[in-house]
């Protein structure tokens, strides 16, 4: 009797690992708020998104700081998705060459900072894992307790088509001061597909900014090896304006859009010029890094260790409260999620959202995005739109053949 008890005790305990394990999101998500500065991108390209090409593709780096500023054993895991993110069915032997759950081995900690923290780097594929087939990839960071504290998504690419595409005009008259609408072609004169226009699919997203992609849109017609789409504008996106953007790689000076930096023994504060809603301003042109972020420091030699993590004061100004709504700092330095972090206050003495939020020393591109009571994100209410602004548009083709159960990625274009 006792070890039946034991034994059920165990397959609890098991199973509670296992729901803890499996609950996280398939998307860009940081689950504890020790964790800052979570960077995915190409190696040697701090501007880069995480896509790659399969086999002889570029590394991948994931690196993040551990404000706990002790060190821990970390692991990573990779699944493979489907086309729309879920996860396939594949068994990992399917699409790995290596095992899930190594450690990642390379930490360092911070380096003459007032804030201490450890930062951590993983490259992949590696030694002692690698990808054996395209598509859809989340990247999983488990702590010692086995629970999910960041995912991360990557594609990987086996280019086997040609992408032709271009920015047009609208179809709908009241869209072409604010809206982009891409004419996309492809041709698959390289790859024999049985019946293109239901295995193929196409993906796109704006800077690599999956809130508002359009995804999952199959072609409409075909002639010879060419495959086109609905002329009625099934990829048009929202223009907006140009990112806002601040440099706080050196701290020793302003710069441009920084009102003030405020160092004292403990902590470093940066005030933020006071923003203006730009819904109904006329377009300026901004070099801007598509809404991603660089981590740098100019102040030291000791690169991202030595980088000192600030309090940055935001403020946007406002006659009134937005009904209804609630107001936030987005930006891939924030996953584009709602962190609480990033949420603002209305302070009526002032007119004037605020948030103060913890940065890592580097350059950050940002929107103020409106949110409504069911969690809709709105771009445009603060930020408005124009037509000629710079945007990055990354076209991916999807090809599920007769038969599989799983999405290739055959090909990406960034088109600009």
């Amino acid at each position: 009797m006792q070890k039946i008890f034991l034994s059920l005790v165990l397959l609890l305990i098991f199973q509670l690992n296992l729901n803890a394990q499996d609950d996280f999101y398939f998307e860009d998500f940081v689950y504890v708020d020790n964790i800052r500065s979570v960077k995915f991108n190409p190696v040697n390209d701090l501007t880069g998104f995480p896509i790659t090409k399969l086999g002889n593709g570029t590394k991948l780096q994931l690196s993040f700081d551990d404000l706990d500023a002790v060190d821990k054993r970390y692991t990573y895991r990779l699944i493979h998705c489907d086309r729309n993110w879920n996860e396939s069915e594949l068994d990992e032997m399917e699409y790995l060459d290596g095992f899930n759950g190594e450690e990642i081995t390379d930490s360092y900690h911070s380096v003459q900072t007032k804030k201490k923290y450890v930062h951590y780097e993983l490259s992949l594929p590696n030694q002692y894992l690698r990808w054996t087939i395209s598509g859809n990839f989340l990247l999983i960071i488990y702590d010692e307790d086995d629970l999910p504290i960041i995912t991360k998504r990557l594609l990987v690419v086996d280019p086997k088509l040609a992408i032709y595409a271009e920015i047009v005009n609208p179809k709908n008259i009241s869209q072409l001061k604010t809206h982009h609408s891409l004419k996309i072609e492809i041709d698959h004169e390289d790859l024999y597909i049985r019946d293109p226009i239901n295995e193929l699919s196409v993906t796109v997203v704006q800077n690599f900014k999956w809130l508002d992609a359009v995804e999952d849109i199959k072609p409409k017609n075909t002639m010879a090896n060419k495959l086109t789409f609905d002329v009625f504008d099934p990829f048009v996106f929202q223009a907006y304006k140009e990112f806002r953007n601040f440099d706080i790689r050196s701290l020793v000076y302003t710069s441009r859009y920084v009102y003030s930096i405020q160092a004292s023994s403990d902590k470093v504060d940066v005030v933020l010029e006071r923003d203006k809603k730009r819904n109904y301003s006329n377009f300026i042109s901004e070099a801007d890094i598509n809404g991603n972020f660089i981590i740098g420091n100019d102040d030291n030699t000791f690169g991202v260790r030595g980088a000192e993590y600030v309090n940055v004061s935001f403020s946007l100004e406002s006659p009134l409260p937005v009904e209804n709504h609630d107001v936030y700092v987005i930006g891939a330095f924030s996953d584009w999620q709602l962190y609480e972090s990033n949420k603002m206050d209305y302070r009526s003495s002032e007119s004037v959202y605020e948030a103060d939020i913890l940065l890592k020393q580097g350059f950050y591109d940002y929107y103020y995005a409106l949110v409504n009571e069911a969690g809709d994100i709105n771009l445009s209410g603060l930020e408005g739109n124009w037509y000629e602004t710079d945007n990055t548009y990354y076209i991916l083709v999807y090809l599920r053949e007769f038969g599989s159960y799983y999405d290739k990625l055959v090909a990406m274009y960034a088109l600009k």
